[in-house]
């Protein structure tokens, strides 16, 4: 068997374990057994650890490939500036907790999954892909649903009785709602099915993102709809999308009322005030790599950020957070400069997405981002995917 269909099985296979990596949390979620010390533990560790041991393991089958490619050309560069740019964070950290700098060292692991994927990732490996997701959706759909009637109210009771915030087979409500979206982005944007299809899933998609209640969520939802409806052979269903536009806004409104008139200032205010810290107190580089990350805050050695943004900024200082946004930002550039609503979607997406989240640690969401950019990266002269 070719490398290149060995990373493709492993892909396919980290993600196959979305359903199995939080089941112990989501379990004790419905059972109203979750204290807040096991929050992010979870009850079937081996299964976090098997993720991360895949992971790996597609990253050293890529380099064995990329060597006997001689490693291509147009990743050399954009590989170098990413690498400089987390080198010196590193290097002056390397007195503080190893659990910290192991922890940072995780966070940048799908970074760097996207040079060493690009001859696994295909348009056809896309399509299998779209399907594979397909079927997860419904799984984890389903557990929203068994969520609401019969979880314990850790998320709180709406005015009905019932759980107020469903996260499914994610114990975060807000990664629940953008796995749906990361779904929804499949089948609207990369896929050949049926616009009444994916008027289908749109429908399905918001009523997943409402049952979590996820602000980021629901803005997120109408963003890939309104661009969904914006691509030239849709134009002529635009009058929908207003209607669409307008029953989500109302709906969405009613069903968010269950979280404080004050939840917008709470939610958003209390991110924005970490950031606007962190971004006041950086310095050129960072001392304290792999300490703003997710998992050294579980395992007591680091500090909650709720935000990329704060979190390449408290990782790596100013010169690392340039560097990594760098490329970014150019290739959300050409996006514009090609007319391409498919990447620049995505790209908008996840950046929006990152304001309120540490999107490289968050699992199924950052696999699917290096799989993407890999993807676009390889296609994104040909201006059309399918």
């Amino acid at each position: 068997m070719k490398l290149y269909r060995i990373q493709q099985n492993l892909l396919i296979l980290i993600l196959l374990l979305i359903p199995f990596v939080s089941i112990g949390e989501v379990s004790t979620l419905i059972h109203g057994e979750l204290l807040p010390e096991t929050v992010g533990s979870g009850s079937i560790v081996f299964m976090k650890w098997l993720k991360d041991i895949i992971l790996i393991c597609i990253i050293l089958i890529g380099i064995f490939i990329n060597l006997g490619l001689n490693f291509r050309r147009k990743y050399i560069l954009v590989f170098l500036i990413l690498s400089l740019s987390v080198a010196p964070s590193i290097i002056m950290s390397v007195n503080s907790s190893f659990i910290a700098i192991a922890s940072g060292i995780r966070w940048l692991l799908p970074v760097f999954l996207v040079f060493f994927i690009s001859s696994a990732v295909s348009y056809k490996f896309i399509t299998f892909l779209t399907k594979i997701l397909i079927g997860i959706f419904f799984v984890h759909f389903s557990f929203q649903w068994i969520e609401f009637f019969f979880a314990e109210p850790w998320y709180g009771i709406n005015r009905f009785g019932f759980s107020n915030r469903n996260p499914g087979v994610f114990l975060i409500p807000n990664t629940g709602a953008f796995f749906t979206l990361n779904c929804l982005y499949f089948i609207v944007f990369l896929s050949k099915f049926s616009f009444s299809l994916k008027i289908f899933f749109i429908f399905l998609s918001f009523i997943s993102v409402i049952l979590t209640l996820s602000g980021t969520g629901l803005i997120l939802l109408l963003i890939l709809t309104f661009f969904f409806f914006f691509k030239k052979r849709y134009s002529k269903y635009f009058i929908y999308l207003f209607i669409l536009f307008f029953i989500f806004l109302f709906l969405g409104i009613s069903a968010f009322e269950s979280r404080g008139s004050d939840y917008i200032n709470i939610s958003g205010g209390e991110r924005l005030n970490i950031v606007h810290d962190i971004f006041v107190n950086a310095s050129m580089f960072s001392d304290k790599f792999g300490q703003g990350t997710n998992t050294a805050f579980i395992l007591g050695v680091g500090y909650i950020l709720d935000s990329l943004y704060a979190s390449l900024i408290f990782n790596l200082g100013w010169f690392g957070f340039i560097g990594i946004l760098l490329p970014f930002i150019l290739f959300l550039l050409k996006s514009c400069l090609l007319k391409d609503i498919s990447l620049f979607v995505f790209l908008l997406f996840y950046s929006l997405y990152s304001f309120t989240t540490i999107s490289f640690e968050v699992y199924p969401v950052n696999i699917i981002f290096a799989i993407l950019i890999s993807f676009f990266w390889k296609n994104v002269n040909k201006k059309k995917y399918y």
